[in-house]
């Protein structure tokens, strides 16, 4: 699995390891031994505008939300 977080895009370099970390974990919960694919993630828009860069409890949740639906 690959995984692309922009320094402009998570100004952090904390937050951007925990969202690398919880994409990791959760791609790790939801995948099967048996279900092997090639996953590049790449991270869009923006994380933690509101909050002066830092990733939040809201933002964390968000995140969780949208790394469920792509696996």
């Amino acid at each position: 699995m690959g995984l692309a977080v922009p320094k402009r895009l998570v100004a952090k370099a904390i937050d951007r390891n925990r969202i690398k970390r919880m994409a990791r974990e959760l791609v790790r919960l939801k995948t099967s031994q048996a279900n092997h694919q090639d996953r590049v993630l790449k991270l869009k828009a923006p994380v933690g505008k509101k909050t002066g860069g830092r990733l939040r409890l809201k933002e964390k949740k968000q995140l969780q939300i949208w790394l469920a639906e792509i696996l």
